[in-house]
């Protein structure tokens, strides 16, 4: 499945607004390593990183000083090195995930240009690097953009031992791998893997399954797993290692569900229709495309041509699905193998005369809604008040509304007038979703996520002088405290256990000691109705910003909303 010859064409209008959409998409990313880590997972993962690079703990993770068992190391030992060398901040935990998503962007241009040619590499490219989940799993920092930079990378090494085996090849496919294992767990290795089986599968390469140089990559991967596997066995024993090997990835299908956010089996096909915007028709497409080609050849692939981006993505998307154990994020490790699926068959079409009219009209829908959704958020829910961010997404929106219309002109020379159309509509597609995260990095989130308190009350607690002695959190979750506070705080959960932890502060202060607590309206109560006298320092208004409601968006009613939280000093 090769592209088609692109015509010759000089970039007469485009240019410049291409630059606009790069320029523009590097200060969307920019301003979202800077913001707040979100409750729950990633103020969690931060947290746990801060008191890795503080302890030097890095084989035995550990979470407000107990063993944690819960995800591979590898995000916390890269965020704790970026902390020891750039210090405690949100874009040093957020920094080595970037650089890794960076690593997936040019791994899937690399994949997609050695068989379909550089423009399909350079789209494929653009596709991942701006679909809706590029720009949420780099802002909202857990593993995800680890694993799928990671998945990326090792799917690229994959289809060059796949076509030239040798024993180089072999030990970056075994150090992607082993990497992407560590990101996450056994998805990390299974959705290349399944690429490359159906790649194998598919061109009738047999002779690429018993190759010897398949037990370095084993090697290699089990030597970047060593670490861990040690860390895991010193802290749980082998429940430890019946987790990473067993629990958290085969046992998600075939043992009972300890999570609880089991749902249906359609789940991650209906959260990648937003979470691939704006390039789900596109997606859908290609698909189409794929499997007609597929029926074509007879289901044979001629020399040449690839599948390991259609193995990943099918069959990750159906194993992910099989999971009893459902979120969200979980589908963005299907987003590379999605983006050269899609960026290949937009090479083809671009090179064949343009896309059709339905999905031209469709896609202008789909953009039409972004817009609408846009002005909701920036105009009602949250109105935006700076006149420079107003200039840049108007400035935006303005390029998008004049490109569709055909105003200015994007290519010329020998390209006809479908093959401008279709870049048109690449170009006003990329424009548009930039827009939207621009508004959402500048404006919506960095007022959204004033309304965590564990994150403001930390910094309070960093910033006071003398800081307390002990740091309680009570009645109230919120690992973003620690982080902010930079310290670890202790978290009784009675009144009878904050006592003694109170005790235990003043024991190690020698007496007197100031002791904080972060609490919420029910546990204020508790600590009021058992006679503990404190003096109230600041009160905040609070919400789960990971979660927006209706409520929450519609200025009238935000305040019902809100809870309170409170940090307090005890006499």
């Amino acid at each position: 499945m090769t592209t088609s010859t692109f015509p010759e064409a000089t970039v007469r209008g485009g240019g410049p607004l291409w630059a606009l959409a790069a320029v523009a998409a590097i200060v969307t990313y920019a301003l979202g390593l800077g913001l707040d880590v979100l409750e729950v997972d990633a103020a969690q993962y931060a947290a746990i990183a801060r008191e890795m690079s503080e302890t030097g703990g890095w084989l035995e993770v550990t979470d407000r000083g107990e063993p944690f068992l819960n995800k591979p190391p590898l995000l916390f030992w890269l965020s704790a090195l970026s902390f020891r060398v750039f210090g405690v901040s949100n874009v040093a935990y957020k920094l080595p995930s970037f650089l890794i998503f960076l690593v997936g962007v040019w791994s899937t241009h690399r994949l997609a240009a050695r068989y379909a040619g550089p423009r399909a590499g350079a789209l494929s490219a653009l596709v991942l690097a701006t679909c809706q989940g590029a720009f949420l799993m780099n802002n909202d920092v857990r593993t995800d953009a680890l694993l799928m930079g990671l998945v990326a990378f090792a799917m690229w090494q994959l289809a060059r031992f796949l076509d030239e085996p040798d024993w180089p090849r072999a030990a970056w496919v075994g150090l992607g791998l082993g990497a992407a294992m560590l990101a996450k767990g056994l998805i990390g290795a299974m959705v290349p893997l399944l690429g490359a089986a159906t790649h194998i599968a598919l061109t009738r390469r047999w002779d690429r399954v018993l190759r010897p140089e398949w037990l370095l990559a084993g090697v290699i991967a089990a030597a970047l797993l060593t670490p861990m596997t040690v860390g895991l066995y010193r802290q749980h024993g082998a429940d430890g290692l019946e987790f990473y090997f067993w629990t958290q990835g085969f046992g998600r299908v075939f043992s009972e569900n300890i999570w609880g956010d089991e749902h249906g089996p359609f789940f991650f096909v209906i959260q990648m229709l937003w979470t691939f915007l704006p390039w789900t028709l596109f997606l859908g497409a290609a698909l189409w495309w794929r499997f007609g080609e597929l029926r074509r050849c007879g289901w044979r692939l001629p020399s040449g041509s690839e599948a390991l981006s259609l193995g990943a993505f099918v069959l990750g998307l159906v194993g992910i699905s099989a999971s009893r154990s459902k979120l969200p994020h979980y589908v963005y490790v299907t987003l590379p193998a999605a983006a050269v699926l899609t960026g290949t068959w937009m090479a083809t079409l671009l090179g064949d005369g343009g896309f059709g009219r339905v999905l031209r009209i469709s896609q202008r829908v789909v953009l039409a809604v972004l817009a609408v959704v846009l002005g909701v958020l920036i105009a009602w829910a949250f109105p935006l008040r700076s006149a420079l961010l107003w200039g840049a997404i108007g400035a935006l929106t303005v390029a998008v509304v004049l490109v569709l219309a055909g105003r200015v002109g994007v290519i010329a020379g020998d390209a006809d007038a479908a093959s401008g159309r279709a870049v048109r509509l690449v170009l006003g597609s990329t424009l548009a979703i930039v827009a939207v995260n621009l508004a959402l990095n500048g404006h919506l989130y960095p007022t959204v996520l004033d309304y965590q308190a564990s994150a403001r009350a930390g910094r309070d607690v960093s910033a006071a002088d003398p800081p307390p002695r002990t740091l309680i959190t009570y009645g109230r979750g919120g690992k973003a405290l620690d982080f902010y506070a930079r310290r670890v705080a202790v978290h009784p959960t009675s009144v009878d256990a904050l006592e003694l932890a109170v005790a235990d502060g003043r024991r190690a202060a020698g007496g007197a000691a100031s002791i904080w607590v972060f609490t919420d309206e029910p546990g204020l109560d508790e600590l009021r109705s058992a006679g503990v006298g404190y003096t109230l320092l600041a009160t905040y208004d609070d919400f789960a910003v990971s979660k927006i409601t209706p409520r929450f968006l519609n200025p009238s009613a935000r305040g019902d909303a809100l809870a309170e939280a409170y940090l307090i000093r005890l006499e």
